[in-house]
């Protein structure tokens, strides 16, 4: 293994791949031999290997350093390129599925291959590719303006990524000043998110018209490789959330406020628990990465092989500096069978959490790095955020490594109340995009307008304090999913009533749950959300009083604490 700074680049060229790719999806379709027919799959998903893992150096090293002119044109290449390639995977998944020998490919394979076959082929077609390639094109857009965004505030010049310590800060004039700066910097990109959201709604409307679906939501959730629940489910799940949770909240901040000592509770102070905010001991990444070893070498033998080889292959980004893309978030490098974890230490106590949720999310990777069938290095993204919330929540046992005791108290029932605080503003996000797509016509007024009915739904106590831009409806212009993987964004939800459950179960018995947990990631992408949950000891998200169930236990055992 080799340190991702010494990994090399080289830009594939799609027409050498397209040979290649031909001539084995001839093979899958009219061979009758079994051993020529898996070479075949083997060389395609080399060939696979090695275009995503330039894909993943070049999007890496972009948005490490977004003024890097080299990468961006390389990422450029990708995101109109991309399509090219797309369509080479799906005129693989189409040879696969009229495979002769596909009965025993997939006793070999497993059938989950052949249910993302059928999912993926309904997503692609030879006439979207200059729309595919539109759309990446406005995402990365998204990303780098967002990215590369400034303001000048009280004689200084600010970036989004510099906020979070003002956002997070126990002083509420700091945290004031903080949201001041953040919502200034949107409400100056206000006209060209809006732009780029109308040509995205747009051309996602156009592809889907193109491969015969009624609208893009059934595209979307086919994206995402859902095959066991549909969007009923989904709007069942919303509205337990809305009868069980959202008067959770309402209590949540009643008494928060009291502690408060506070007249009413704004949006800036939402996230805000304690008078003193846990303080983080460690003062530099160094450090935080020295407690984060520790912790994962006591946890158990897996974690401590993992969290040893991101760090001795130099496998993270999580220094925080100008021209770099904000948020965090994992890759996978698959010619290297290396995760990757991209973020920002800010020495805050939340860069414990992003810590661990990118350690769930690349601990799975790790896992899973010698699966053949790419298809299942990862589960569908709701299985995968299990992966990254349950790390935050079952590392419980070493946030002493992180904070005071009396902190580390602050810090779990804070994790545990964000977690909650989060799920109906998912699941407004969550509304907003299906409405939005069966509705494409909707001027970005009217847009705007959907999403203040939605947060009288869900976030009815949420008070913007004559914020202007938020008042007209903006707050959702932040949230990068929606530009960049639509409907994603309820997959928190479903994996933090998993997550919860886990919580639950270490209390009682840890190491069964802890085999439950490492089973969970083992598993990959070779089942289906509901099958894998099933083989785990979970209970679905979408059963009815799943949700009022894990309200009561996070009561008995850390609300009376708010008081």
């Amino acid at each position: 293994m080799i340190k991702f700074t010494d990994m090399q680049y080289t830009r594939p060229e799609i027409s050498e791949l397209e040979e290649q790719f031909h001539s084995c999806c001839v093979t899958l379709e009219k061979s009758n031999d079994l051993d020529e027919v898996l070479e075949a799959i083997r060389v395609i998903n080399r060939l696979r290997s090695g275009f995503e893992t330039m894909q993943a150096i070049a999007s890496l090293r972009y948005y490490a350093d977004l003024k890097n002119s080299f990468y961006e044109e390389e990422r450029t290449y990708f995101d109109s390129h991309g399509p090219f390639f797309s369509k080479l995977v799906s005129t693989y998944y189409i040879s696969l599925l009229k495979a002769p020998l596909r009965e025993r490919l997939e006793q070999i394979l497993g059938t989950q291959l052949f249910v993302i076959a059928e999912s993926y082929k309904s997503t692609f077609s030879q006439d979207i590719v200059p729309y595919l390639t539109e759309e990446n094109r406005l995402v990365t857009e998204y990303r780098k303006l967002l990215g590369t965004a400034t303001t000048k505030f009280e004689d200084r010049t600010w970036k989004l990524n510099e906020l979070i310590p003002l956002l997070n800060d126990k002083d509420r004039q700091t945290r004031i000043k903080g949201f001041t700066i953040k919502f200034k910097i949107f409400s100056e990109l206000e006209e060209e998110i809006d732009d780029l959201f109308e040509k995205l709604v747009h051309v996602r409307t156009k592809i889907s018209k193109k491969l015969g679906f009624e609208n893009f939501i059934m595209l979307g959730y086919n994206r995402l490789k859902r095959s066991d629940y549909d969007q009923g489910l989904v709007s069942k799940f919303r509205d337990q959330v809305a009868e069980s949770v959202v008067p959770f909240i309402k209590e949540i901040e009643d008494r928060k406020r009291s502690r408060l000592g506070l007249d009413s509770i704004k949006f800036y102070d939402e996230m805000i628990f304690f008078k003193e905010d846990p303080i983080l001991l460690q003062k530099s990444l160094e450090d935080v990465l020295k407690a984060g070893t520790k912790l994962f070498t006591e946890m158990s033998e897996e974690t401590k092989e993992f969290f040893t080889y991101m760090v001795d292959n130099e496998l993270m980004d999580l220094v925080n500096r100008p021209n770099k893309v904000s948020g965090a978030f994992i890759n996978f490098i698959r010619d290297y069978k290396a995760p990757f974890m991209f973020g920002s230490i800010h020495g805050t106590g939340s860069d414990l959490r992003t810590l661990l949720h990118e350690a769930g999310h690349g601990f799975q990777f790790y896992l899973c790095r010698d699966k053949p069938v790419p298809e299942y290095l990862a589960g569908t993204y709701e299985v995968t955020e299990i992966a990254s919330m349950s790390m935050e929540i079952l590392t419980e046992p070493w946030y002493h490594l992180f904070f005071t005791p009396e902190d580390s108290e602050k810090y779990k029932e804070k994790l545990i109340l964000q977690h909650f605080q989060m799920a109906p503003y998912v699941c407004a996000v969550d509304e907003f995009q299906h409405v939005i797509y069966d509705q494409p016509e909707l001027s970005k007024e009217e847009r705007k307008q959907v999403w203040k009915d939605l947060e009288k739904k869900y976030l009815p106590n949420r008070d913007y304090d004559s914020n202007e831009y938020l008042l007209k409806g903006n707050f959702w212009q932040q949230q990068s999913h929606i530009f960049f993987s639509p409907f994603y964004y309820i997959d928190y939800a479903l994996a933090h009533v998993c997550a919860m459950q886990f919580w639950k179960s270490y209390k009682n018995d840890p190491v069964k749950t802890w085999g439950d947990f490492v089973k969970l990631c083992k598993y990959g992408g070779t089942l289906s959300f509901l099958d894998l949950i099933e083989k785990t000891n979970l209970v679905s998200p979408f059963e009815k009083g799943c949700l009022p169930s894990i309200i009561m236990d996070v009561k008995n055992e850390i609300f009376n604490r708010l008081n």
